[in-house]
């Protein structure tokens, strides 16, 4: 360990000390008004999108004026209906200019903070102002701690899963029951897991309390007086990984605690607890994926965080069982002589040598796919800090490979007894760019992958325009699709806003006859109406309609709109897979078979199981697959049934918009054919508003002995139909 230390201190201060611009892994993906962009009026709020979720407590949005006096009201946060969206609310009538929106946001995936700005002008562009750009405020302690966490992490999975498949395999002694090896050998390996878990659990502290001092951008010394650190354990998700973390690594440490201390009294139980911990430990760096570059991806998100996992568990399985394997070999081989070296030195190579040979394949199909999941063209390669990062990984890989190569080709027979005196200095080496790897690894996880080349874009939100006589209404839903959205609504008449208007709101599903209370919307200055809702229920075909008393005793004015809601949002951060996408994920399924299938089989063919039990399983297996099958059938069949039963498709579906024109000839029709009989149109209303569309039209086909709406066309009656909601809602 003391020859290992001086040149992994040497690597871990190069990596230190080379200027990386180190930022957030997430990015501003699209914003309104766009960035550098000239707009003619002054627009009702900013809006921006991110790639990931953002943490509401420690993120923010204010819009300044060119002299730097801020102009917005105050509302910037995170829109609470979707958590990688800012918005603020801008007053009316802003003069001509230039306005800076500043942005400071903590995203939740892993905690990094930036700063970002963007420009647009009002009116013309006008010089003097400076470019927009983000701010990384993410320093290097926190790559410290990452190693810290990493290396930890690595030396404890890698420690068990090497006493699993290949120390006790490979050294297995009948007369030692504790653990099956000797307790020289024993011990040291306990040594080293201490060491593993306190390194993590150091690194975990460490980086707690600087992601407290950059989301409170606090000291030290305030973050542990104020007790900072816990608003951010508790209230953050990068809190909730951390605590899932340090669980698991306390129920690894109360595990190994267990082995050790049973090894006296139940030592056949130490095999057993080892082994469960192996698990343990390999959850735990599960939590890396989780907090990394992975849920961030814009393609396969869950897949990548998958890929993810099984990169650190290659990584740890062979970085870190080399490690400990190199610190194990000096008390299990001391006692032997010279013969005894070798051998046991051979037989336990021979076992590490396959196992790191499938690391190594899953390590290069899982970083492919990881590559091109992250870089968007082959010049990001060498034109980004990420893709330098990993061309600076790779380059410490090569060594390894070869030296692992030069470690293969001695274990063939008549090479080792040659090479067992050089042997030992190389895998020393090879555990020293092993750690380099993982040291590079650390800083790889901190380095943000470049953004595509659609970020900073345009956001494109559903807008519809109705028009009545000289009054202009527009539309603009955001996000526009299933779920809460809000609606912002802008009222003209001419080139001027209408300002102190009376405007309600309706949304209408016609294929199933459902009419939603009508929505009273806000006046938020300079001819713009909001309100917010979660009346979408389900894509499809929808009805908007307005009424809009422009002021005074005025009968309202009807506008209504056509609007095909889609089933999801478009939020501009996802991509198709391309061929070398599919491509890397062959390679990473090929490997995982390439690897498990052989096993599998050597085990089958060891149960030396007859036809008739064969046949058996077989047959149990198709039955429960099929039932399986059945089963899911029958859930989906009975779901969209208690769906249909719930939501009944009426008869006669209304088709016709309920706009101006339809209530005009709804009114025609009416006074022409029903008048007569109906002379009080308030009488009326009681059965109207307690019937829906399709028994109101039925009424109108003459079905009932009262009805003279058989003389009318399909379209006059659903006009008529119209005409009469139109009335029931009037004030």
């Amino acid at each position: 360990m003391r020859r290992l230390l001086l040149p992994g201190l040497l690597v871990a201060l190069t990596i230190l000390l080379t200027p990386q611009p180190i930022a957030a892994h997430g990015y501003l993906v699209r914003s309104i008004p766009q960035d550098r962009s000239i707009v003619s009026r002054s627009p009702a709020r900013v809006q921006i999108w991110f790639s990931e979720g953002l943490e509401p407590r420690f993120s923010s949005l204010t819009v300044s004026n060119q002299a730097g006096q801020r102009v917005d009201l105050g509302d910037g946060d995170v829109v609470p209906e979707n958590r990688a969206q800012l918005s603020v609310r801008l007053p009316p009538n802003l003069p001509d200019g230039a306005y800076i929106a500043t942005m400071r946001v903590a995203f939740s995936s892993d905690g990094h903070i930036t700063t970002d700005t963007l420009v647009f002008w009002i009116g013309q562009q006008t010089a003097g102002v400076g470019l927009s750009g983000s701010n990384s405020e993410v320093s290097s302690l926190e790559v410290v701690a990452r190693m810290l966490v990493i290396m930890g992490m690595v030396i404890s999975f890698g420690g068990l899963l090497l006493y699993r498949v290949v120390l006790y395999p490979a050294w297995r002694n009948p007369s030692y029951q504790a653990g099956g090896l000797a307790p020289r050998i024993l011990n040291r390996l306990y040594e080293l897991l201490a060491v593993g878990i306190g390194a993590t659990l150091l690194g975990n502290v460490i980086w707690l309390l600087q992601q407290s001092m950059a989301l409170f951008a606090a000291s030290l010394n305030r973050v542990l007086s104020e007790g900072l650190w816990s608003s951010v354990l508790n209230g953050t998700q990068f809190g909730d990984i951390l605590k899932l973390r340090v669980i698991l690594l306390v129920v690894s440490a109360a595990v190994i605690y267990a082995a050790f201390y049973l090894g006296r009294t139940r030592p056949t139980l130490v095999y057993t607890l080892l082994s469960i911990n192996a698990v343990i430990a390999g959850g735990a760096l599960g939590t890396l994926s989780i907090s990394g570059h992975a849920p961030g991806a814009t393609l396969w998100p869950l897949l990548a965080i998958g890929v993810d996992w099984l990169h650190l568990l290659a990584n740890a399985a062979w970085v870190g069982g080399l490690i400990v394997l190199l610190t194990l070999l000096r008390p299990a081989l001391e006692p032997l002589d010279e013969g005894g070296k070798r051998l046991a030195l051979l037989a336990v190579l021979r076992k590490f040598s396959p196992r790191a040979i499938i690391s190594v394949a899953i390590l290069i199909a899982t970083g492919i796919f990881a590559a091109f999941i992250h870089l968007y063209t082959p010049d990001q390669l060498v034109t980004t800090d990420y893709g330098r990062t990993l061309i600076a990984k790779l380059v410490l890989i090569a060594p390894l490979l070869l030296l692992g190569l030069a470690h293969r080709m001695a274990l063939e027979p008549g090479r080792f007894q040659a090479a067992s005196r050089w042997l030992r200095l190389s895998l020393r080496g090879e555990a020293v760019f092993g750690v380099a790897v993982m040291l590079s690894v650390a800083l790889l996880t901190a380095t943000p992958p470049p953004a595509p080349a659609n970020a900073r874009a345009q956001a494109m939100l559903p807008t519809f325009t109705a028009t009545e006589g000289d009054l202009t209404l527009t539309l603009t839903a955001n996000p526009g699709a299933v779920g809460t959205n809000s609606y912002d609504v802008r009222l003209m008449r001419g080139s001027d806003p209408v300002i102190g208007a009376q405007v309600t709101m309706q949304l209408i599903f016609p294929a199933l006859g459902r009419r939603y209370a009508p929505i009273v919307l806000d006046e938020a200055g300079d001819g713009l109406y909001v309100s917010a809702g979660a009346e979408l229920t389900r894509p499809g075909a929808w009805q908007v309609v307005f009424d809009a008393m422009p002021g005074g005793p005025t009968k309202p004015i009807r506008l209504a709109l056509d609007w095909n809601v889609s089933a999801q949002a478009d939020q501009g951060t996802g991509r198709q897979p391309g061929f070398l996408n599919w491509l890397s994920l062959f390679g990473v399924v090929g490997v995982i078979g390439w690897w498990s299938v052989p096993p599998l089989r050597c085990r089958l063919r060891l149960l030396n199981l007859d036809p008739q039990a064969v046949a058996v399983g077989i047959g149990a297996s198709i039955l429960t697959v099929i039932v399986l099958i059945g089963g899911a059938f029958y859930l989906a069949n009975a779901t969209r049934a208690f769906d249909d039963a719930s939501n009944l498709v009426p008869t006669y579906i209304n088709s016709v918009l309920p706009d101006s024109t339809s209530l005009r000839n709804g009114r025609t029709a009416f006074e022409a054919n029903c008048q007569s009989c109906h002379v009080e149109l308030k009488a009326m209303m009681p059965y109207v508003t307690s019937r829906n569309d399709s028994e109101l039209y039925a009424f109108l086909l003459g079905t009932t002995k009262h009805s003279h709406g058989d003389r009318l066309s399909e379209g006059e009656r659903w006009s008529v139909v119209n005409y009469l909601r139109a009335a029931t809602q009037a004030p």
